[in-house]
């Protein structure tokens, strides 16, 4: 059938009818086009705790053992991780009693283990002592501990800043992000904003360089279906136009997080809605932000849409996805699956790991695999740029690496060029195959253009 007036290429672009022909000469030209990047920062991290609670029976804040401590950074390891998000500043924790030494034992086992393995910390700041809680749900202090917030702040961050002035034992090189309590939609804006202010006022007074995170945003500029009341949708709108929020440093945070589970928003292109409304809120503002997303992540137990290769495919080809959208850091939730309950509803199940008996090494899920490849891929590369849907492609030190999977509205296949592709599969299959013989399916592949198997 002959394409009639304008159409769309397979990347996107307007082009006219006679292009038809010149597809697979553009598609060798991206192929042929390799770069050489320098080596960036790492973008890709996980949300975890280091560990699962000391039983099953216990709330997810029990205490986690060292042997599990060691179990999770070791994996880690294996996987590729290099970046972990953590609730390390808890007050309620490091200083339960008024005017009580801080205990700052808990997180200097997890700063000291984790630098020793190569692992930069994003540190959550939450959890209110009960005597500083401002009542009903004690998300931030009562004001009247505004000054014993802003010395535990002090204190912590002083512990930890490298300066070689209170620091800790054996630290190995400074902590320089941290995030102001996550998912705060349910603290009124006034109160976010006066608490948001101090904690970047004291982090920056004693460490000017680190980096201040907005705390992870639930649901930003829509609402969850199974979460129709409130407005914590326009929430971040309502923060930014706080009297008390403005000064010198304002916004007073240096990157937005946000918590996205795409299986939550059926029928949406995975973060799409919340980058759109986040990208425009901060320009109505005049602000340039980077966007951090702080945890996504996919149930294995889904009833619906569950299943661990499904959960494989689905953190591949959503974190592609959010890299390609210019997201700059991202967080996957979580290393091991909750520990079976023993009730109804099943457990959660979005680790990259099976949940383990007390002490033993859990085993790999098929996601942990898929994960640690994709990791291997993206090492050096900051860019991942969308060319069609399901076709995204990362550049490389000789030649781009391809990622290619089939959705409902479009079939990658036809655009496959000719010649000679090694692919990697999700499952750790390597082979090599002309581009005709390359079969697409949901499940991603990685294809990177080669020479024949025959030639030697």
């Amino acid at each position: 059938m002959e394409p009639i007036g304008d159409v769309t290429d397979p990347f996107g672009q307007q082009r006219a009818p006679h292009i038809e022909a010149a597809i697979p000469a553009l598609l060798l030209a991206f192929a042929l086009a390799g770069c050489s990047p320098q080596p960036r920062a790492a973008w890709l991290g996980i949300d975890t705790r280091l560990g699962p609670p000391a039983a099953a029976t216990q709330p997810a804040t029990a205490p986690v053992t060292a042997a599990d401590r060691e179990i999770d950074l070791e994996m880690l390891g294996e996987l590729g991780i290099s970046l972990l998000r953590v609730e390390l500043m808890n007050w309620a924790r490091i200083q339960p009693a008024p005017n009580a030494r801080y205990d700052f034992s808990v997180s200097d086992k997890i700063v000291k283990r984790a630098q020793q393995r190569g692992v930069d910390l994003l540190v959550v700041c939450d959890g209110i002592p009960g005597w500083a809680a401002l009542p009903p749900a004690g998300r931030v202090p009562s004001r009247e501990t505004s000054a014993a917030f802003a010395a535990f702040v002090r204190a912590f961050v002083e512990r930890y800043d490298g300066d070689s002035t209170r620091d800790m034992p054996g630290l190995l090189h400074p902590l320089h992000s941290y995030e102001f309590i996550q998912e705060a939609e349910d603290v009124p804006t006034a109160d976010y904003a006066f608490w948001l202010k101090l904690f970047n006022e004291t982090v920056k007074g004693v460490s000017p360089k680190s980096t201040i995170v907005l705390g992870s945003l639930k649901s930003p500029g829509v609402k969850l279906p199974d979460l129709p009341a409130g407005e914590y949708h326009t929430w971040f709108e309502r923060l930014l136009a706080e009297p008390g929020l403005h000064g010198p440093a304002y916004p007073y945070f240096d990157a937005v997080g946000f918590h996205n589970f795409p299986r939550r928003y059926p029928g949406r292109p995975p973060f799409e809605s919340a980058v759109v409304y986040l990208r425009q809120v901060l320009a109505a503002h005049r602000l340039d932000r980077p966007l951090w997303l702080t945890a996504f992540g996919a149930n294995s137990n889904d009833p619906n849409t569950g299943g661990e290769e499904r959960q494989a495919a689905d953190l591949v080809r959503w974190t592609i996805h959010a890299r390609s959208l210019g997201i700059e850091r991202m967080y996957l939730h979580t290393l091991r699956d909750d520990p079976p309950s023993g009730k109804p509803p099943a457990s959660r199940a979005f680790g990259l790991v099976r949940a383990a008996t007390i002490g033993g090494r859990p085993d790999h899920k098929p996601a942990f695999e898929a994960m640690a490849l994709l990791l291997k891929l993206v090492k050096n590369d900051s860019q991942i740029t969308r060319r069609a849907d399901g076709v995204y492609m990362i550049p490389g030190d000789k030649e781009p690496t391809y990622v290619l999977w089939r959705v409902a509205s479009y079939d990658p296949s036809p655009f496959l060029i000719p010649g000679w592709w090694e692919v990697r599969t999700l499952t750790g299959q390597r082979f090599v195959r002309q581009g005709a013989d390359i079969k697409v399916t949901e499940q991603p592949v990685f294809i990177q253009k080669t020479t024949s198997p025959f030639i030697h």
